[in-house]
């Protein structure tokens, strides 16, 4: 079986997943860049296997959407999302210190035939940006996952089965509690 990952946003946290996942068996990790630089960047470091300027084109019939962009901007990526044709099943998963804001911006934008799970991956770097990616970021460290009860326990399973590929200790939380917890 064949699967495509698209990553929006490849930096330190997006490059990581990126590498994590690239070279498994099925898999192709496609990347998002908004610059004709970072596109070409992501490509010459080997994080990705193709990268795209388009986001249609990079989230075209993909299986799994990582947003790993900065939490300012995940509603602009929600509303866009929203008007593309995205897989039927696909998941979309974020890489947010919050939760709960970001669950409730996914509830309202209505996303057709795609299911949203967040995401935080309690692990990252003093440096930044794709050069920094490494594929053992994740290993040993918490990966909080934070399903919505519409999501379908399948849907979970299937991305904890590909989070799997980061040696993160996965771990399921309602958004507020997550919130609640890493705010103390």
């Amino acid at each position: 079986m064949k699967l495509k990952i698209a990553m929006i946003g490849v930096g330190l946290i997006g490059g990581s997943l990126a590498l994590c996942f690239k070279g498994k068996p099925g898999v192709t990790v496609m990347g998002y860049a908004h610059l004709a630089e970072l596109k070409d960047k992501y490509i010459a470091s080997g994080v990705v296997d193709d990268a795209t300027l388009s986001l249609e084109e990079a989230v075209q019939g993909a299986d799994f959407i990582f947003l790993c962009v900065p939490v300012g901007l995940l509603e602009s990526y929600f509303e866009q999302l929203s008007k593309l044709p995205l897989k039927k099943g696909c998941i979309i998963t974020d890489v947010g210190s919050t939760k709960a804001s970001i669950a409730a911006c996914a509830e309202h934008v209505r996303l057709t035939d795609a299911y949203f799970i967040g995401g935080h991956p309690m692990a990252g770097s003093e440096r930044a940006g794709v050069d920094a990616a490494s594929a053992v970021l994740f290993e040993n460290a918490y990966y909080v996952l934070t399903p919505s009860e519409h999501v379908p326990e399948e849907a979970y399973s299937r991305l904890s089965e590909l989070l799997a590929y980061t040696r993160a200790q996965i771990v399921r939380v309602e958004p507020l509690l997550h919130d609640d917890i890493v705010g103390r």
